[in-house]
């Protein structure tokens, strides 16, 4: 295995690769190694199908009250009254699946992979979307978050957010238009934390640091202002004595502006230690947008493989160790999502087709269904793009960076479109070095309607006991929590 210095040093600028630097190198060094967490939210459901590998049914299939051959969904199917551990193997033949698979020049991800079903999560309320609820298991408003969510969270523990500039990366693509969403991600009641869904402004607030980048601009441009509004209000709270409440806004003000600007100069001393004579020092970012292809078409598709892209070289770099990756999450933004090249797949389909129109139309159609079905596998695709960057990127306490890293994709309401939430496929990529059993896994846990059924906020109790944080109770079940802590299929 090469080092990392080597790998960084061989990297060139295209989309996808790596970026680190001596000053976040030095950091590296001196720390424990770091437990990173990538949250990828897909809007509108993922069907459980989906993650059903041939293994998996034959084991669902045998305790069940019903076959699932032909559903697309089967919360109350399920018969079995323990968590049912399947370990055949064979995740890439389930449905949505085989881009985990190996072949020509890329490794084999099933075995460092797992899937959950089974897991419910009711108090979300499910329907077109559960908004902030997905990652904060609360039944939360468009416009208002209920609970601090998991991504948050685990952002918080000193463990995990080390020496990062960031404390996390939010970004997204849905089809509102806009260039940030506060649906998905809170960071505590009322709080919302802002996604990036304009991938253009994701680079530049990322990469914008490096000299000759395209938000180099931008990045210079925001620091004067920082410098401008720290003054500005440290001479503001000279003209309020004592302890008025309008001081202490100030004052928290102040605390915000001094939390960004720290995060510039840490950047900017990065960038000053780039030495365009010693390649060693070089950082490889993703392609820039003024060059980058993906960034032109404006293709939903396209907006998220640059995403992931945007991703994979902050963590790659170092620059944070929590990730939020939204597509469609929200009830105004998966409505509108367009797949042209998923659709293109389908010559009887409409290439136009919005997504909520695919699902009504859905209905008794195997084209429409196969069609949400690939949207579900091109995730997973980029999911796989991301998870062998990480593979291929050694750590420098041993073991690569994805033994450290775990993927998390999930649904944002949950089985369907017109979601019960009684259910919430999950699939997991990584973590083994944090005491995953990511190991080609199918785990099923018994039926909604069963009492050893289990909610989706064991999930993240599990991930952040993975992280060296005991939690046990996270989220707003209240009286409807089935049973705290962690699963102990997957520690």
């Amino acid at each position: 295995m090469i080092s990392r210095r080597r790998f960084l040093a061989g990297l060139g600028g295209g989309a996808g690769a790596a970026l680190l630097g001596p000053f976040l190198r030095q950091a590296f060094a001196t720390l424990p190694t770091p437990a990173r967490f990538v949250f990828v939210v897909e809007g509108n459901c993922i069907e459980p199908v989906c993650f059903m590998s041939t293994g998996a049914r034959t084991a669902i299939d045998a305790a069940a009250t019903g076959s699932t051959v032909g559903r697309r969904w089967f919360p109350t199917l399920y018969g079995h009254a323990s968590a049912l551990v399947d370990t055949t193997g064979d995740l890439g033949t389930a449905r949505a699946l085989d881009p985990l698979l190996g072949g020509p020049g890329l490794s084999d991800l099933t075995s460092h992979a797992a899937v959950v079903l089974g897991l419910s999560s009711t108090i979300t309320g499910g329907g077109h979307s559960t908004h902030f609820g997905a990652l904060s298991c609360s039944r939360s408003r468009p416009s208002r978050a209920a609970g601090q969510t998991i991504d948050a969270y685990l952002a918080t523990l000193p463990d995990v957010r080390g020496q990062t500039p960031f404390d996390a990366v939010r970004v997204g693509v849905d089809s509102s238009g806009a260039r940030l969403a506060n649906v998905t991600c809170a960071f505590d009641v009322g709080r919302s934390a802002p996604v990036t869904l304009d991938p253009r402004l994701a680079y530049d607030n990322l990469f914008g640091f490096l000299p000759g980048s395209s938000g180099a601009t931008s990045f210079a441009r925001r620091s004067d202002l920082l410098d401008f509004a720290h003054a500005d209000v440290t001479a503001a709270l000279a003209t309020f004595p004592g302890n008025s409440a309008e001081r202490a806004k100030l004052e928290q003000y102040l605390a915000s502006l001094e939390t960004v600007r720290q995060r510039q100069i840490d950047l900017a001393a990065v960038a000053a230690a780039i030495d365009p004579l010693d390649p060693t020092t070089a950082f490889a970012s993703p392609e820039d947008p003024s060059t980058n292809p993906l960034y032109a078409t404006g293709a939903h598709l396209d907006v998220l493989h640059a995403q992931f892209d945007n991703v994979a070289a902050a963590l790659v770099g170092g620059l944070t160790n929590v990730a939020v990756i939204t597509s469609g999450t929200g009830d105004s933004g998966f409505g509108r999502m367009v797949y042209g090249s998923v659709l293109q797949g389908y010559p009887a389909l409409d290439n136009a087709l919005e997504r909520h129109d695919l699902h009504h139309l859905s209905s008794g159609s195997q084209p429409h269904i196969d069609a949400i079905h690939d949207v579900s596998r091109e995730h997973v695709r980029r999911i796989a793009d991301l998870a062998r960057t990480l593979e291929a990127t050694p750590e420098i306490g041993g073991g690569t960076m994805l033994d450290h890293t775990v993927i998390v994709y999930l649904p944002d309401n949950g089985e369907q479109h017109h979601s019960t939430a009684s259910e919430w496929p999950v699939l997991l990529v990584g973590g083994q070095g944090l005491g995953l059993h990511t190991d080609g896994r199918t785990v099923v846990y018994p039926g909604v309607d069963r009492t050893n059924n289990r909610q989706l906020s064991n999930l993240f109790n599990t991930l952040a006991h993975a992280a060296g944080n005991p939690l046990d109770t996270f989220g707003q079940e209240g009286q409807t929590r089935i049973a705290p802590g962690p699963l102990s299929e997957l520690l």
